[in-house]
Formats: structure tokens, sequence, C-alpha cells
């Protein structure tokens, strides 16, 4: 039976529109992936870039904090003894820290530095009183030499003494030794100003007996004279009990570290050879023989004659002096022939 030609075309005709009809559908679901896709791409960026922009943030936030850390440390250090002279005496130093910015810090060090050690203190109490009770920047706005704080060497050096450092300069290089012909005097210290002699005492206190290449650091520190001169007359000076006279002084332990350092047990300390422990087990028999037959000895007093001996131990000067007022009712005589006849009976045991 023959086909209907227009049926023919009908039926082409609704073939064509479902194929075509399939194919946009087609069309709108690739669309629709390509879409997702890219809305995910774009989300995943925004992600990374708020994860990189949050890390620089932090970063940025973390080297401030690190720089004002530094400012206030160095605004610290420029108020205290280890730069000023005199040293700050006030206690708005902290006041400062808080209140400035990274900026002003910088500025307010810059000013102090300028002015030199001498004139520190005065400088930080007229700062402090113009920036925290009035709000006057004006004198930290006109400064516009702004140094950062000076990075922390991996192995510090020992710090110089405080009268001739400064923060924002470079460190002075000592002239050579060589650089000088090595006149040593046949009496050492002849020609010596107070002042070499001060930064001597400071050189010898700083870098102790055993200290490794000493006498070159003491020798760069002093500045103005050849080793073998600053040899012979530190010697004379340790001799003499000089370069020591401060040592006590030269570090505080603040009250709450005490208990770090406090001992209970008193130690067996050697004096001229002979253990003071040992001489307070051997006090009371002591006593009995002591050279002073006019008023014999205590164990009280020979008690108190060995604590006193134990505070002021061998090389403080005056010791004997000290000694003696730690032990009422004697004198440096009575303590020197007590101690005497102590370290004679311990000898005698051994």
């Amino acid at each position: 039976e023959a086909i209907d030609p227009r049926m023919e075309k009908m039926r082409a005709r609704e073939r064509d529109a479902r194929e075509a009809a399939k194919a946009e559908k087609r069309r709108a679901r690739e669309e629709v992936e390509a879409a997702k896709v890219a809305a995910e791409e774009a989300a995943k960026a925004a992600d990374a870039a708020a994860v990189d922009a949050t890390k620089s943030a932090k970063k940025k936030k973390e080297e401030e904090r690190k720089k004002l850390q530094k400012e206030r440390k160095r605004l610290r250090m420029l108020a205290s003894s280890e730069y000023a002279n005199p040293p700050y005496a006030g206690d708005r130093i902290e006041e400062l820290c808080s209140t400035l910015n990274l900026n002003y810090l910088r500025r307010l060090c810059a000013l102090i530095e300028e002015a030199g050690p001498s004139s520190a203190a005065s400088v930080v109490e007229a700062q402090a009183a113009k920036v925290l009770d009035s709000s006057d920047m004006a004198d930290l706005d006109a400064v516009e030499n702004v140094p950062e704080a000076p990075a922390t060497p991996s192995t510090p050096a020992p710090a110089p003494a405080p009268e001739y450092t400064t923060l924002a300069a470079a460190p002075v290089t000592p002239v050579p030794v060589a650089a000088a012909p090595a006149v040593v005097s046949s009496n050492p210290g002849v020609g010596w100003t107070d002042e070499e002699m001060r930064k001597l005492d400071k050189a010898l206190m700083r870098f102790p007996s055993g200290t490794s290449k000493r006498w070159e650091k003491v020798t760069a520190m002093v500045g103005t004279r050849p080793q073998d001169d600053v040899i012979a007359v530190g010697k004379m000076r340790e001799e003499s009990g000089g370069g020591n006279a401060s040592a006590s002084q030269g570090h505080v332990i603040k009250e709450k570290h005490m208990k770090n350092v406090s001992i209970g047990d008193a130690p067996s300390v050697r004096d001229d050879g002979v253990e003071v422990a040992a001489a307070e087990e051997e006090s009371e028999d002591a006593d009995a023989d002591s050279a002073s037959a006019e008023k014999p000895w205590t164990a009280a007093e020979t008690s108190a004659l060995i604590k006193a001996m134990r505070a002021f131990p061998n090389g403080t000067p005056s010791r004997w002096e000290k000694v003696a007022e730690g032990v009422p009712g004697r004198s440096k005589a009575e303590c020197m022939k007590h101690f005497t006849n102590l370290r004679s009976k311990v000898r005698g045991k051994k």
C-alpha cells in the first residue's frame, strides 16, 4: 500500500522537532553544569583570596606587634641606667609605652638619643608630662630622623658602658692596640685620668678573671691605652681591690626573684685555706682556748663572727672592719685574733 507523501512530510517534521527539543534540553543542561562549575571555582578562588588576606593581615599585625615591642623595650632601655646617666627615676615609662603608637614611640626614642645620655632622664620626664597630661605631640611631630630599633644579634656581645653608648648610631670600633706604640710606664697608673680609671674598673667587673680574651676586651673598653699598660694597671687595681670595690652593687636581684637564689643551708666557705664551716664546728672548744684572756669569747660571739665572715668574704674592701661591726663588743683586732685561733685549731686536726 502506498504511503501518502503528506504523511511522510508530517512525520519528518515531528521527528525533527523532537530532535531539536532534545538538543535544546542537552544544551541547557550543559550550560547549567558549566555555570555550576564556574560558581564553584569562583567560590574557591574567593575563599583562597580571603585566606591569603587573613594570613597577610595577621602577618602584618604580628610584625607591627613585634616592632612595637622592640620600640617599647628600646624606650625602657634609654630611660634606664643602661643608657641614661642619671637614669630616669619616674614611674611613667609603662604609661608612655601603652599610650604611644609605633610612630610616636620611635620619635620619642630618637628625641632621647639626640639629647644624649646625660639629658635622657629630663627629656623622658618632660615628654611624659606633655604627652600624657596635655596630649601635646608638637615636640614628637617635629622629629624627622625616626630610626627603627636595631635588630638583636643572634649572639649578643657584652654591652659597652652606658656613658659612651648610643642606640641609633653604629657602635664605634675601638682603636686597635697596634695603631699606637705600646709604651708601658715603669710606674703603672701614672698619667691615667680619672675617666680612664673608671672605665678600667668597669671593664674589670664586666670581664672577670677567666673570661676568654679578657684583656683584649678590657683594652677595647678603655679605648685609650695599649694592652700592656692596661694589663699592668688592671692587675695593680685588682690586687688593691679597686676594680672590685663596687662589684657587689653591679647586679641587683629583684625581690620577687630572691626565692630562686636563696640557699637554706650555709655552704662551706674557704677563707685563706681554712673552711669556716669546719671552724664553726670547733667554735665551742676554741672558746675555751681563746687568746682574749680578759674577756673570753662566748658561743654566740663566735657564731656571730663566723656569720659576719660569710657575709663579707675574702676580697671585700675593709673586710675586718665590717666583720667587727657584726660582732657587738669586739674590735677588729680581737676578731682577727680569734679567727687565727680557730684556724690553728682546725689545721691542727687535719
